[in-house]
C-alpha cells in the first residue's frame, strides 16, 4: 500500500481514533512512525498513535512511497482499514 492511498482512506475520519494493527489473531497498537525517502514504516508498540498525531507527524503532503507495517520486526501485509467507531479505533488489516 502506498502512503498517499492510506492517508486518502483516512481523510474524513475522526482524528481521535487510535491506530491498531491486526497481526494474526492479535490487535496491536501502532506506536511509531519512521519516514524515509524510500518508504514509511508504522511499527507496533505499547501506546497507539491517534490519527491526528499521525497526520501531524507526516505533514500535509503525504508522499507517494510504500507504507510498511511492522510487528516484532516482521512486515505484516495490509489490505485495508476496518473502522471500529464504538471503540474509537482504526484497525489496519
Amino acid at each position: 500500500m502506498q502512503l498517499t492511498d492510506f492517508m486518502q482512506l483516512l481523510t474524513n475520519l475522526d482524528d481521535r481514533n487510535a491506530l491498531f494493527l491486526a497481526a494474526g489473531d492479535q490487535e496491536i497498537p501502532l506506536s511509531k512512525v519512521t519516514l524515509a525517502r524510500e518508504s514509511c514504516q508504522l511499527t507496533t508498540g505499547h501506546k497507539p498513535l491517534t490519527l491526528g498525531h499521525l497526520k501531524r507527524l507526516l505533514g500535509r503532503g503525504s508522499q507517494d512511497i510504500p507504507l510498511r507495517f511492522l510487528a516484532d520486526g516482521q512486515e505484516v501485509p495490509i489490505y485495508g482499514v476496518q473502522i471500529q467507531a464504538a471503540k474509537g479505533r482504526l484497525l489496519c488489516k
